[in-house]
């Protein structure tokens, strides 16, 4: 982290492990949740789904971060490296997350029926 101005007033606070996990867990069901809900509110329709795919990779990188920084591995990646390395550790295919990651950055336009579950 980064202080932009002043004391760091968190610099003696040291979450555990399982508390940072846990946080974590939470944090990435939300999400989960969010893009169900606006998968029913938007009657599964492509565009609104790809939408809300593409403005929630972010979240889902962050979340990922944390989690390798709970692994002592703090290195700054990119988000195709910090995928891939999520990808590593945790033996999870992680395919969706970087075709959000892909399609946000434009590199791929995806078809149709890749968006629609």
């Amino acid at each position: 982290r980064r202080v932009l101005f002043g004391d760091d007033v968190l610099a003696e606070i040291n979450p555990s492990v399982e508390a940072v996990r846990h946080q974590c867990e939470q944090q990435a069901r939300a999400k989960l949740r969010n893009l169900n809900e606006v998968a029913l509110k938007t009657a599964l329709k492509p565009r609104y789904l790809r939408q809300a795919m593409v403005t929630s990779v972010p979240s889902f990188l962050k979340i990922g971060r944390h989690l390798l920084g709970l692994l002592e591995q703090p290195e700054r990646l990119r988000a195709k490296e910090l995928i891939a390395e999520l990808r590593r550790v945790t033996q999870l295919p992680l395919e969706g997350l970087e075709m959000a990651w892909d399609i946000k950055t434009g590199e791929r336009i995806p078809a149709r029926k890749e968006i629609t579950p």
